[in-house]
């Protein structure tokens, strides 16, 4: 079942209707990337104004995941995400970079696109 096709079927129907409110221990019943997956379908159902994301493609292949976050901007939806990826860059306008040094933190706001992900990835880790 593609998540387009689930979406469409959803829309048509009342969203408790779907069975995505099924409550059940999905780690031994679905890979990590189905998972993320069926929380984006979800999510999207559910339509919220903003959603917080927390390495929420990680086990998507990066066709799926920029299929999710295309999804998130056909619906409207608000999102922050955390993420490691160097592909994700191009679905946001900013980027919030927290630092350790000794015993204090800082942070600085920068806009995404003047950041080069992968050198940013090499000198933070």
């Amino acid at each position: 079942v593609m998540l387009g096709d689930l979406l469409d079927r959803c829309e048509a129907e009342a969203p408790d209707a779907c069975g995505l409110d099924a409550e059940m221990d999905w780690s031994s019943t679905l890979s990590l990337g189905e998972q993320q997956r069926l929380a984006f379908a979800r999510l999207l159902v559910n339509k919220p104004d903003l959603a917080i994301l927390d390495e929420s493609t990680s086990a998507l292949d990066v066709q799926t995941e920029e299929q999710m976050y295309v999804l998130l901007k056909r619906f409207g939806i608000s999102y922050l995400s955390v993420g490691h990826r160097p592909t994700l860059l191009k679905y946001h306008r900013s980027v919030l970079q927290l630092k350790r040094e000794g015993g204090s933190y800082s942070a600085s706001l920068m806009d995404a696109s003047d950041v080069d992900m992968e050198t940013y990835l090499m000198n933070t880790t």
